[in-house]
């Protein structure tokens, strides 16, 4: 790693503090080592000796702090997640997060497209897509709730998918295998309204079938995800229960219950939406390249 790269970070990291500042947000903290570190299944997080996780993201404590502090509020701060090192993911990481009071996720898109802009040198244009209608247009497939069907679909556009895989792991398969790569790189790409099996901690739409909840995707990598917050502190344990139990079923040991959230959520969360943006990929959307230490 050279200085210039440094310097581009720090600058990067002073730009971002800047946009949210002057749009009212609170910068605030919240602990790296917490009592349970994720909340999806597919969520790997690293333990520490002694007791407790590394947050793979600092959003159950963040949920807390928006409820409290009633206005918008940022974090950018060191996350861990347990998966394989590659060119664009390493176990510590650099994540971005915000949430904005009463607000839904499409509030949420827009201050997306206006981060995204605020940091290029040139217009960008964005592209928007229903999860219903990516599948349709870019593997010519609909969506069926029907996992044989799901199965048979998408062994014929070349993925490998096994008896042991869930609707929910073939649907990524076909996202990874089949989807991703026809994204074009040049178009920051948002898509929206996934399934509601992959709601977790998102609320779902008013017709109960897909969950308010969304990604963009840019440069070939997912760099963000979003959501309409989930507040019903039932619901938050239901889906809590049932993550556990997909982890489960996959051989894999459950997480922690979270029960400082569990119990903040039992106080009452206010409406609000947030989204995590992770910021080595992002950084390499402007500069070329993931920014590592």
């Amino acid at each position: 790693m050279n200085t210039e790269t440094i310097k581009q970070w720090g600058g990067f990291l002073r730009r971002l503090r800047d946009f949210f500042e002057s749009r009212g947000f609170l910068e605030v903290t919240t602990p790296v080592m917490v009592e349970a570190g994720a909340f999806e299944s597919v969520i790997d997080t690293i333990k520490v000796e002694g007791g407790g996780e590394l947050q793979s993201s600092p959003e159950l404590a963040m949920k807390r702090f928006v409820s409290e502090t009633l206005g918008p509020i940022y974090q950018i701060c060191p996350s861990f997640r347990d998966d394989p090192i590659s060119k664009i993911h390493r176990k510590e990481f650099t994540m971005l997060e915000f949430y904005q009071p009463s607000a839904t996720y499409k509030h949420c898109i827009n201050t997306m497209k206006e981060l995204l802009q605020s940091l290029s040198s040139t217009p960008l244009q964005f592209r928007e897509f229903s999860v219903r209608k990516l599948f349709l247009s870019q593997a010519g497939i609909e969506l069926t709730e029907d996992r044989e069907k799901f199965a048979v679909a998408a062994r014929e556009l070349g993925c490998s998918i096994s008896d042991s895989d869930e609707w929910n792991d073939i649907f990524f398969k076909i996202m990874i295998d089949v989807i991703e790569p026809k994204l074009n790189p040049e178009f920051p790409t948002i898509v929206r309204n996934y399934p509601a099996s992959l709601s977790a901690l998102s609320r779902l739409s008013d017709d109960g079938q897909t969950a308010d909840k969304f990604e963009i995707y840019w440069k070939g990598m997912e760099i963000c995800n979003g959501c309409s917050e989930l507040t019903d502190p039932e619901m938050l344990k239901e889906r809590w229960k049932a993550e556990n139990e997909s982890r489960l079923r996959s051989g894999k040991s459950p997480h922690p219950e979270p029960r400082t959230f569990f119990a903040s959520a039992e106080e009452g969360f206010i409406p609000s939406a947030g989204v995590a943006v992770g910021l080595n990929r992002l950084f390499a959307c402007y500069y070329g390249e993931p920014f590592f230490l």
